[in-house]
């Protein structure tokens, strides 16, 4: 054995002599002083063992000394039976201090030697137990050291012993390959999943090592606490809102309040830390569930105990407290809607300011919120539409001063959205709201216009009597026109309207003032009154002037006014107009009258008076009517002169009589005349005119009338001014002409031979003169169609004038001008 000592020197055999010589001598005195010295130094002696005394041993030095050598010196030191394990003759050890220490420290400094040297020791209360490392562990005789048990004061850290250590926050899974990453080979590490524990058998200094990491990592909570908070004042749904935002799981919260806890509790164990160990999440994550039980206005969380604890804090300080009564208020509005108002301020505060940060968190996370969620940190806003009042309620007392401000804005009066009035001078307000709704709607949407009326509407003299507007050959019913836009919608599809005004205004016509009602937005409302005002102008008309003339046809005028080749010649200064076959002196104006029934039209310069006079010379002329008729462009004219006669219309049986009642029914018979005049772009008139003429015919075998018609259609376009023509009316009157000698002629038998007979056929022809004139605005041009029809107006007041005039003349007195005086007229 070489021991080596430095000054002064000692052998190991004289420094163990001295450790067991000084026992007996301080037992006593260490009895006395056990209580002041455990609470001094805070060691913990292993069971069984003898207590040294504190008084210092020199330096040692002590190298490569056999482990056989100090077994007993050992056992007299700790009062204990030494059993070794195993061949151990071999082991060696060595100790080499420079500064003088404790006996106690320096005997466990042998034994934590002996460790180091894989010689380990199992100190149990009456025995120790000394071999090698292997050996020890497979002995599983080690002392048990329950998780109560603290090792980190124990001093003899060479012990070896099985120390069960209990994780509250985390699960003991996630904590064994932390600790098994490098653990040394004579160190075994079992888990007790169920208990959420694990054993470490180790020596004491190695199980102070563990307990120290354990301490670090055991930060979270893995079985979730629950708790329930009954609130009196805030509102449950809003406060599990801000739980939610606050304290949801978002991958770094967490991590930064673990680290906090972890270094709150470093620091508080006499300074010493442990670096923090990578390697992923230990543990679970703790779900945090929130419930509301709305009718208790309670709050039921589970989760980590940190979380609700944090919670409970701020419900208690910040959340659950009386609301100010200068917060709540309520509104009464004048002009605006409290529904819309309240949707309007939910959506703009919801999204600037509900919730301070508690609306911006939750929209930033899942990319919106409904808007009670938004407000429910700062205002909460009830609309009742039945009073038109607003009821708010805000957080402070400024929040409801700002928003009492804006609704004072909002209620204002205003005529944003009314509809705007546009009178129509010339436009039919129907017509227009229509066609201009089908222009301006949007693709798919059916707004068909009503199409134009077209040739005549058949109005006959049957139809007349029934005031019916039926249609015959040449006429049309109105039907509606769609459009290409209006049959399908556009669906999904993003496009550009055609015009900013496509799907924006609303048109409805007003029938008793013959204007439109719009309504638009505010910027095309300019537009659209402008688009209005294009349309609404005035509409051209067509002066209908016809001459309706029953011709009686002899053998000088026979179908077609036979003349003779010499012509007829009607002197009238300037207007000289003569009718003949030949037109052979342009000076004398002579018209071909064969020509004139051929083509239906006269010239502009030649009127219809004129061409009567004439024909007057040589036959009998009467005129029937002379209507004039004024319509619009593409609008029919109508005219008709006859009379109403009864017809048997049905029969209806009497039930329980015999026969039936008769109904009868009224038919106009007579002259009607239908014209619809059409302006075109050169001012022609392009007309569809229809001449009918009917009368009351023979009785048929059940003793009803009948109704001769004959009618005439035909459709021609002339200049303006031009007279139609319209003939080949014809009708036969068969007359007897008695001639008889008076008296003689009366005398019965007798009386034929003083008598006489002529019986005649009497053949006429109805021809309609119309002349169409252009008429572009009746306002511009009133003094000159009209001139014609303002005199003979004149003509026909003229007596008129003259009775009210003698009678205005008459004096006080009663006498008229011209009575001789002294006459009273009564």
């Amino acid at each position: 054995m070489n021991v080596h000592f430095t000054l002064p020197t000692f052998t190991f055999a004289t420094t163990l002599t001295a450790l067991a010589c000084t026992i007996s001598v301080h037992a006593q005195e260490a009895e006395t002083e056990n209580a002041s010295e455990t609470t001094t130094t805070m060691l913990i002696t292993p069971p069984g063992r003898v207590e040294l005394p504190n008084d210092e041993v020199p330096p040692m030095e002590i190298v490569d000394q056999p482990v056989e050598d100090i077994l007993y010196r050992i056992g007299e030191l700790t009062g204990k039976t030494i059993l070794p394990v195993g061949n151990i003759g071999s082991k060696k050890f060595t100790v080499i201090t420079h500064r003088p220490m404790p006996r106690s420290k320096a005997l466990d400094l042998i034994f934590r030697a002996l460790v180091l040297n894989d010689i380990g020791t199992i100190e149990r209360e009456d025995v120790i137990l000394i071999g090698d490392l292997d050996d020890i562990a497979n002995l599983r005789q080690q002392p048990v050291l329950t998780a109560d048990d603290d090792v980190m004061m124990r001093q003899d850290l060479g012990s070896y012993v099985a120390k069960i250590f209990r994780l509250e926050n985390v699960k003991v899974d996630a904590v064994e390959p932390i600790l098994t990453a490098s653990l040394p080979d004579n160190v075994s590490i079992e888990i007790d999943g169920s208990s959420n524990q694990l054993v470490v058998y180790a020596d004491i200094a190695y199980c102070q090592h563990v307990q120290q990491i354990v301490a670090e990592l055991d930060n979270r909570f893995v079985r979730p606490e629950t708790r329930t908070w009954r609130l009196r004042h805030a509102d449950a749904e809003a406060v599990a809102s801000n739980v939610t935002d606050l304290f949801e799981s978002d991958g770094s919260s967490s991590g930064s309040a673990s680290r906090g806890r972890t270094q709150a509790r470093t620091a508080g164990r006499n300074n010493v830390t442990t670096p923090r160990v990578d390697g992923g999440s230990l543990g679970a994550e703790i779900e945090l569930r929130i419930t509301v039980n709305v009718p208790q206005n309670s709050l039921t969380i589970s989760g980590e105990p940190a979380v609700l604890r944090e919670v409970d804090r701020l419900i208690t300080s910040e959340w659950d407290l009386p609301r100010d009564l200068g917060t709540t208020k309520l509104f009464t509005l004048r002009y605006t809607d409290p529904v819309k108002v309240a949707e309007k301020l939910n959506s703009l505060l919801g999204q600037g300011t509900g919730g301070g940060g508690t609306a911006r968190g939750r929209s930033g996370q899942q990319g919106g919120s409904s808007v009670e969620d938004a407000l429910s940190g700062i205002y909460r806003i009830e609309s009742y539409p039945e009073t038109y009042q607003l009821l708010v309620f805000s957080k402070t007392r400024d929040s409801l001063e700002f928003l009492e401000h804006v609704l004072e804005s909002l209620d204002q009066p205003t005529s944003i959205g009314l509809p705007f009035v546009v009178e129509l001078k010339h436009a039919d307000a129907f017509e227009l709201a229509e066609q201009l709704n089908a222009l301006l709607s949007e693709p798919g949407v059916q707004a068909a216009i009503t199409r134009p009326e077209q040739g005549l509407s058949g109005q006959s003299i049957d139809q007349l009597a029934n005031g019916g507007t039926g249609t015959d050959q040449t006429g049309q019913n109105a039907e509606t026109v769609t459009f290409p836009w209006q049959r399908g919608g556009r669906g999904n599809e993003e496009y550009t309207p055609e015009s900013p005004l496509i799907g924006k205004a609303r048109i409805v016509p007003i029938s008793r003032q013959n204007a439109l009602a719009v309504l638009a937005p505010r910027p095309q409302e300019e537009a659209l009154r402008d688009l209005v005002t294009f349309f609404d102008r005035p509409g051209r008309q067509v002066e209908l002037s016809v001459v309706i003339a029953e011709v009686e046809l002899n053998d000088e005028l026979n179908l077609g006014l036979r003349m003779s080749a010499t012509g007829l010649a009607i002197e009238n200064g300037d207007n000289a107009l003569a009718l003949g076959v030949n037109t052979t002196n342009p000076a004398t104006k002579e018209f071909d009258v064969f020509g004139l029934f051929d083509s239906g039209t006269l010239s502009a310069e030649f009127s219809a008076d004129t061409v009567l006079q004439a024909l007057a010379q040589v036959t009998n002329v009467r005129v029937m009517q002379n209507p004039v008729v004024f319509t619009a462009d593409n609008q029919e004219a109508f005219f008709f002169d006859g009379s109403e006669f009864p017809f048997a219309n049905q029969v209806i049986a009497n039930a329980g009589t015999a026969g039936g009642t008769q109904s009868f029914e009224y038919r106009s018979v007579g002259l009607v005349l239908n014209a619809r005049p059409r302006i075109t772009a050169q001012k022609d008139v392009d007309m569809d005119i229809r001449l009918e003429l009917s009368k009351i015919g023979p009785a048929i075998n059940d003793g009803g009338p009948t109704v001769d018609r004959r009618q005439t259609t035909t459709n021609i376009v002339v200049k303006n001014g031009q007279t139609i023509i319209l003939s080949g009316l014809l009708k036969e009157e068969e007359t007897t002409l008695t001639r008889k000698v008076p008296l003689l002629g009366d005398i019965p038998v007798f009386g034929e031979l003083f008598t006489s007979r002529d019986n005649t056929v009497n053949r006429k022809e109805i021809i309609a003169f119309v002349t169409p004139r252009v008429v572009d605005n009746p306002d511009e041009n009133d003094e000159n169609f009209q001139q014609d029809y303002r005199d003979r107006l004149e003509e026909m007041r003229a007596p008129l004038a003259e009775q009210r005039e003698a009678a205005e003349t008459r004096d006080d007195t009663g006498r008229g001008v011209g009575e001789p005086t002294g006459v009273r007229t009564e």
